[in-house]
């Protein structure tokens, strides 16, 4: 009965979490005092998470697990337990994050190394999955798709009219001073007493 127990307990931790483990404690070897490979190196090249399940396997009546604190651990303490587990094939289920001790509940056999440390890690979470947000495409190019776009704004001070106009050529005039004007008038006056001193002689001849 109380191997059926035993089984139907590790059946509901299964169902309880589809991710738990069950971990058998020291392998093949289970919960002696001499196993092949130390309780120290098996606990630390394992990984342990809330809700994992340890499984001892032992013959009831020759052995037993107690579940102690860290001061009773360290002294193979056997008389103040936080829990007894003596059915044979005992389950035990890692419920917290944190460190659990176990030792044999013979103290000779604890004081031979048959004692177990497990750190278990935090509960494990899944990432929520955050659906990627729509990028901002780019307005579409005017050149090639049937769409204009709108010029720049002319400056205020330009009139639409003159804008990309280049501005005439202004005609190069001379400014007229004093003196070329009277020189001019000399020149004319000098022409005219010479034509009249032509004149005078021919009608002397």
């Amino acid at each position: 009965m109380a191997s059926k127990a035993t089984f139907l307990l590790i059946f509901m931790a299964l169902m309880a979490s589809a991710e738990a483990h069950v971990f058998y404690v020291g392998g093949r070897d289970g919960w002696v005092v001499d196993p092949s490979e130390s309780y120290n190196h098996w606990a630390t090249r394992n990984r342990f998470q809330v809700n994992d399940t340890l499984v001892f396997k032992y013959k009831k009546g020759e052995d037993s697990v107690l579940v102690v604190n860290e001061v009773d651990f360290d002294a193979c303490n056997v008389s103040n337990p936080i829990q007894r587990l003596d059915g044979g094939d005992s389950a035990f289920k890692l419920d917290r994050p944190g460190r659990f001790f176990f030792v044999s509940g013979d103290a000779d056999q604890c004081r031979k190394a048959e004692k177990l440390l497990v750190a278990v890690m935090a509960v494990r979470t899944k990432q929520p999955i955050i659906p990627p947000s729509p990028s901002t495409s780019p307005p579409p190019s005017s050149y090639g798709g049937g769409m204009t776009t709108s010029s720049p704004p002319l400056p205020p001070s330009l009139p639409p009219y003159i804008v990309g106009l280049s501005p005439a050529p202004s005609a190069f005039v001379p400014e007229a001073t004093s003196s070329s004007c009277a020189l001019s008038m000399a020149v004319g006056l000098l022409v005219v007493v010479q034509l009249m001193l032509v004149g005078s002689m021919s009608m002397v001849v």
